[in-house]
């Protein structure tokens, strides 16, 4: 979802428990609509089978508010099983993840529609 200052550019990925990218998304040059709910489709359809994996969220610049957060304390994101990684852009192949030190976590989630956006 954008935050108040939309632009640049997301990517979505998601990874295997182990760290390898299963598949990612990128919403080049994301809405300029603002707190608003963005979509991009994959070229392929991509079935994920019951199992735990890692969501990953890219942004390509530092403006504030690109995309929504939630304030949470870094011991909350931890808790949540969130990591974190220095810089990935585009999102790399295999993630080197770290423990996750930010106050901010992303609203950002995947769904499925028969006909598309």
């Amino acid at each position: 979802m954008n935050g108040s200052a939309a632009g640049g550019n997301v990517e979505v990925g998601v990874y295997s428990i182990g760290g390898t990218k299963l598949f990612s998304v990128s919403a080049a040059g994301s809405s300029s609509f603002n707190s608003a709910i963005q979509y991009a489709s994959l070229a392929n359809e991509f079935l994920l089978v019951p199992g735990r994996y890692y969501m990953a969220c890219m942004v390509d610049n530092i403006t504030a508010n690109r995309i929504s957060l939630l304030t949470i304390t870094a011991i909350d994101g931890r808790l949540r099983g969130l990591l974190q990684q220095a810089s990935a852009s585009p999102l790399p192949n295999t993630i080197t993840p770290a423990q996750y030190a930010q106050t901010l976590m992303p609203f950002c989630g995947i769904h499925r529609a028969s006909s598309g956006y």
